[in-house]
């Protein structure tokens, strides 16, 4: 995912969270999206993936997300 596209979607999420009143919201996986069968590569690409949407994405508004 390109950074502007990553960056306008956490610009959108953190204008939902003042909407609501949420100050900080963690990032994680979705479980039922996680790959428990296959190949343990395909496992270990997917989780690599994941961590670093994750860690580029709280660097966005570092005080509103949490990894």
């Amino acid at each position: 995912m390109p950074d502007a596209d990553l960056q306008k979607s956490a610009d959108s999420n953190v204008k939902l969270m003042d909407e609501v009143g949420t100050d900080i919201q963690f990032l994680s996986p979705r479980p039922f999206m996680m790959i428990h069968r296959g190949r343990s590569t395909d496992s270990q690409l997917w989780a690599r993936s994941n961590n670093e949407l994750i860690a580029k994405t709280i660097k966005f508004p570092p005080t509103r997300f949490r990894g």
